[in-house]
């Protein structure tokens, strides 16, 4: 949806830009990601936004993480200033969407339902509100480290979601 979205927003705001989706198969993400950068250092493409499942995948050393984004430890988007800079603007976009719809999570017990870029994110929201009541479900069991603070990860097979007082951010 991130096409018409911007879309809508370049006409809405009469600003002379475009906006395109690039499917990139996991099989050539290394070829074609190098190719996407370098248009970005050149001037070609002004910047892209990332989505899953490459906002971890795509950090490298010639990418330079904003402040929030090294501690995110992933990425949904991507411009050049002097260098080629990887920032992270989905927990913004999560503490406004919370804000704006006057939701409490301080009295939720939440479940978090994966681990990638966008999970992480979100647990760095919550970490800024102070909320440290939650659980991270993920097919594999791992740890998960976000603003340096390690977290264990249950299996979906312990997901339990008939505990009243949850709320599910997936």
């Amino acid at each position: 949806l991130s096409q018409y979205i911007h879309q809508w927003i370049y006409q809405f705001l009469n600003v002379n830009a475009d906006y395109n989706n690039k499917n990139i198969d996991t099989s050539d993400f290394d070829m074609k990601i190098s190719s996407i950068l370098s248009d970005i250092e050149l001037g070609v493409i002004h910047g892209i936004n990332i989505t899953n499942p490459y906002k971890i995948k795509i950090i490298n050393s010639d990418i330079i993480l904003s402040k929030h984004a090294k501690r995110i430890n992933a990425i949904n988007c991507i411009y050049h200033d002097n260098y080629l800079i990887g920032h992270n603007t989905d927990w913004v976009g999560f503490l406004k969407s919370i804000d704006y719809n006057k939701i409490n999570l301080k009295k939720y017990n939440i479940k978090i339902i994966g681990a990638g870029g966008a999970s992480r994110a979100i647990i760095y929201s919550l970490q800024k509100l102070g909320i440290s009541n939650f659980t991270i479900y993920n097919r594999t069991k791992t740890e998960l480290i976000v603003n340096e603070v390690r977290y264990k990860i249950l299996g979906l097979d312990e997901f339990n979601n008939i505990n009243s007082g949850n709320i599910f951010l997936i």
